[in-house]
């Protein structure tokens, strides 16, 4: 009797590590799988992104303006207090509210022309995209899933073109991905993170 319960224990404990062993095997293969698509996902979208903001189509959406203000506020080390772009409104009290983004697609310009102003946009573009998808993941143990969720949260980042606002969506995905870390586990980190984006936001 004695060794049939030991041979018994024997059997039920090496079909239990067989057990486990197969469902790890069975959890972490999926996942393994899965990350080589996340990053061809994110190849796919830079460069759907690099093409849309490719120099032949790239003009539009007052792209020229931002940059003309953006090289104001270079050339001149200050913000402008009147618009004198817009015929309509042209010498009238101007309060400038995008003017960090604007002196950025300025500098891409000035060192890199059309072609550093695409990959400018772009990495704004990816990035995005990127905390719009960590945040996701926080919730949803697929990365790939997340990544998908990620990708229509984010679809109006594929239809903007060359403006500043695209680094005010950067920030906002950036915010909602702090809070999220913050709700989710509580990382004191967050907490540091969420003043420093609004500062930049702002």
């Amino acid at each position: 009797t004695e060794t049939v319960k030991r041979t018994t224990q024997f059997t039920m404990d090496s079909m239990l590590h067989i057990d486990q062993t197969l469902t790890i095997g069975a959890t972490e293969r999926p996942i393994a799988r899965t990350i080589p698509m996340v990053l061809l996902v994110f190849v796919c979208f830079a460069l759907l992104r690099l093409s849309v903001f490719h120099p032949t189509v790239l003009v539009g959406n007052d792209l020229f303006w931002h940059l003309a203000y953006g090289n104001s506020i270079l050339d001149h080390h200050a913000l402008p207090t009147a618009d004198w772009l817009s015929w309509t409104f042209k010498d009238q009290p101007y309060q400038i509210t995008q003017w960090l983004g604007e002196v950025l697609l300025a500098l891409a310009v000035r060192f890199g022309g059309s072609t550093l102003l695409s990959m400018t946009l772009t990495v704004a573009s990816v990035l995005t995209l990127y905390c719009a998808w960590r945040a996701a993941a926080l919730y949803i143990h697929n990365p790939v899933t997340a990544l998908f969720l990620a990708l229509l949260t984010v679809l109006p980042v594929l239809t903007l073109n060359a403006r500043p606002q695209i680094f005010g969506m950067l920030a906002f995905a950036a915010l909602v991905w702090a809070l999220s870390v913050w709700f989710e586990r509580k990382d004191p980190r967050a907490l540091v993170a969420m003043p420093a984006i609004m500062v930049l936001w702002v």
